[in-house]
């Protein structure tokens, strides 16, 4: 399977999202564990191991969470997420 330009425009910015979570000082320790876990569990796929770690960050039933807050903010538009 080959990758298209944007493919791999959107690869380099999830490593460099990864790449500025994992050495930035203030990120939480448990955070970073989380994510480096998502990457092992996700060998090759940078992208699906970024989505599971922020998937697993937020409890979707969780009513006071940031990613229910922005829910509520846009309405239809965030009921796909």
């Amino acid at each position: 399977m080959t990758q298209s330009p944007d493919d791999s425009i959107l690869r380099r910015q999830v490593l460099d999202v990864i790449v500025d979570v994992l050495s930035a000082t203030a990120t939480d320790p448990d955070a970073r564990v989380s994510l480096l876990q998502h990457l092992a569990g996700n060998p090759g796929s940078p992208e699906m191991a970024l989505l599971a770690h922020l998937s697993g960050r937020y409890d979707a039933d969780d009513a006071d969470s940031p990613l229910n807050e922005w829910r509520q903010q846009e309405g239809d538009q965030a009921a796909a997420f």
